[in-house]
């Protein structure tokens, strides 16, 4: 009870407020019902069901003022329905034909109005979005006016147009038209995002359409707007005849200046483009146009099939072969009754093998089934320029490698010859040396057998004779052959030093059979004393010989120099007295006593070696002396 009094009439109010509530939300079900069978954007239900909200507001009003309500029930309603309630006179909205529209209708029809607005006010993305909202409302069941439909598709497709997005204007004239069929403004809008398009066949009939309803009405503009299309229609149809009649680029030119004057949504105008760049063999161009298609948005299958056969063709002129067949293969499994790509695929794999035959065979060096192979290649497609160059250059190549396999043959022939010729000089040659070295042997064994016998004489009449007493190292020449001929060689070149000192070739004698008894000391001590003797004869004994053997002896004796132990003959490790025999038994050879018995030279190499023999047993017999020597 409210106010204390009239409870009859509160009650009959709270009546209709519950039965209000009740019918608001059927219609709210009825709505999203609608909404799922539409398959409808998530902005699209919100505009449908605040034009649900706005009927059933509508209606609520008017079973208010049925049972005499001065006052809108006082039911709750959301504000979308509000909003979309606004503009409404009594809940009834009268058509320009007399028809009465239903809420649904109303509120497209407001939404309309707000759409044309703001397009008069060049707000085109709120446009755009009310243009939307009318026509998604107009997609529901109890939406009956096609032609107000027609009417909200047109003037969307005008704002698509404003924003350059002429695809979409295009498909929205289309369905104008396909709801109200005499609507000639939709079907002239439709021809003029069609001719940005470039689709001047679709552009021209929209536009006789649009002449052939508007009647005695059509504006001046759209019949000169239809001869421009015309001529369009009539540039494309010479680019085809240019083609057939082999002008390609002619036919480049004439699509070039249409496409300048298209949008860049215009696919099918760019598409025929890509073609003809292809005819005019500018296959870089054309994958480059294609690739750039492919990059502005998504295509149709049927477009997208003829770009990727294009791109296969310009693959082909490519000479890429391998891709192309490929790409053909796969757009054959995709469809596979398609007679041009059947034709281009088997086109495609013949080349590739005739191309593989030729270069298999010119790798085996089978040159004339190369060049066939190449040149059957080239008869597949005569129209191919870049493989047919391609080709050309293979069968090039199989030329001059055959060539250049003869003249590497020829070559290697003339240098066996040259070897065969150089081997033949050189037997000769063999020969002739080997008759004379067998002269030369004959000859020198006839000498070694003569001199060798008088030797053999000589060593019967000396050879008895023992060693000299000379200070000779021991063992040093036990290698030595016929060491008795060297001892009395010695022997000789003192007596003579004897009676002359100054006899240099004695001094060089002598020195050179100390060298090869083994005392290096000795032989560096006679070699240095002749290079300081005038008389020395510089015939015999030329003095830079005389340097030389000196200096090998000098490097022998550093080489292996004669020690302590060597001096006395023993072994490094020889005991105390090992060492005392030894230097017993040499003191007791060259001791000074004896010297007066020979001759002044072998008494001062007696001499000599006596003061080094004693040098070695003073160190040696002494233990600190040795440890301290064998440390050195």
């Amino acid at each position: 009870r409210r106010g204390g009094g009239g409870g009859g009439e509160d009650e009959d109010a709270d009546f209709e407020d519950a039965k209000m509530r009740k019918r608001w939300d059927a219609l709210d079900r009825q709505a999203r019902e609608e909404m799922q069978r539409a398959s409808l954007s998530p902005a699209e239900a919100a505009a449908v069901r605040a034009a649900a909200a706005a009927e059933a507001n509508i209606r609520a009003q008017a079973s208010a003022r049925a049972v005499g309500q001065g006052a809108q029930p006082k039911a709750a309603q959301p504000p979308a329905a509000q909003k979309a309630s606004t503009g409404s006179a009594g809940g009834v909205a009268v058509s320009g034909e007399g028809d009465e529209l239903t809420p649904i209708e109303t509120a497209a029809e407001s939404c309309k109005k707000r759409g044309n607005e703001a397009f008069g006010a060049m707000r085109t993305g709120t446009a755009l979005t009310d243009y939307t909202e009318a026509i998604t409302m107009s997609k529901l069941k109890t939406f009956t006016k096609p032609k107000l439909a027609a009417i909200y598709h047109s003037n969307r497709a005008a704002v698509y147009m404003r924003l350059e997005r002429y695809a979409e204007a295009a498909a929205d004239c289309a369905a104008a038209m396909t709801l109200d069929e005499t609507f000639w403004k939709a079907a002239r809008r439709g021809g003029q995002a069609l001719l940005k398009l470039g689709d001047y066949d679709e552009c021209v009939r929209c536009l006789e359409l649009a002449v052939q309803h508007a009647g005695e009405a059509a504006p001046r503009e759209l019949r000169e707007e239809l001869l421009g299309a015309q001529r369009q229609q009539r540039e494309l149809q010479k680019v085809h005849q240019l083609l057939e009649s082999g002008d390609a680029p002619r036919a480049l030119q004439c699509v070039r200046a249409l496409a300048s004057e298209c949008c860049d949504e215009g696919t099918k105008l760019r598409v025929l483009q890509a073609k003809v760049l292809m005819r005019c063999s500018r296959f870089d161009e054309a994958q480059a146009l294609i690739k750039q298609l492919r990059s502005e948005g998504a295509l149709d299958m049927r477009t997208e099939q003829d770009l990727n056969h294009l791109q296969a063709s310009a693959l082909v002129g490519m000479a890429r072969i391998g891709d192309a067949t490929r790409m053909l293969r796969d757009l054959l499994r995709r469809d596979p009754d398609n007679e041009a790509y059947k034709t281009d695929l088997k086109r495609a794999r013949s080349m590739s093998d005739r191309m593989g035959e030729g270069d298999t065979a010119a790798r085996l060096e089978r040159f004339e089934e190369a060049r066939v192979a190449y040149t059957q290649a080239m008869d597949l497609d005569p129209s191919n320029v870049q493989f047919r160059a391609r080709m050309l250059c293979s069968r090039a190549a199989a030329f001059e490698k055959q060539r250049s396999k003869v003249m590497e043959a020829e070559q290697e022939m003339e240098e066996a010859k040259g070897e065969v010729k150089e081997a033949q000089e050189a037997l000769e040659a063999a020969q002739r040396r080997l008759i004379k070295g067998h002269d030369r042997l004959k000859t020198a064994v006839r000498v070694s057998e003569r001199v060798r016998t008088d030797f053999d004489a000589d060593e019967q009449s000396y050879g008895g004779v023992q060693e000299p007493v000379a200070p000779f190292l021991q063992n040093t020449a036990a290698d030595v052959n016929a060491k008795w001929a060297l001892y009395r060689s010695i022997e000789d070149a003192c007596a003579a030093l004897d009676l002359d000192p100054t006899c240099a070739g004695a001094l060089v004698t002598r020195a050179r059979c100390m060298a090869k008894v083994g005392d290096l000391s000795e032989a560096v001590h006679d070699y240095e004393r002749a290079q300081q003797c005038d008389g020395l004869d510089r015939v015999e004994y030329p003095p830079h010989v005389v340097a030389q053997e000196l200096k090998s002896v000098q490097a022998r004796l550093k080489a292996a120099p004669i020690n302590h132990y060597k001096m006395l003959g023993v072994a490094e490790t020889a005991t105390v007295e090992e060492i005392k025999k030894a230097y017993k038994r040499l003191a007791i050879k060259y001791h000074p006593d004896k010297q007066s018995r020979v001759g002044r030279e072998l008494g001062e190499r007696m001499g000599r070696r006596f003061n080094q023999i004693s040098e070695a047993h003073t160190v040696l017999s002494n233990p600190t002396e040795k440890r301290l020597y064998d440390m050195k």
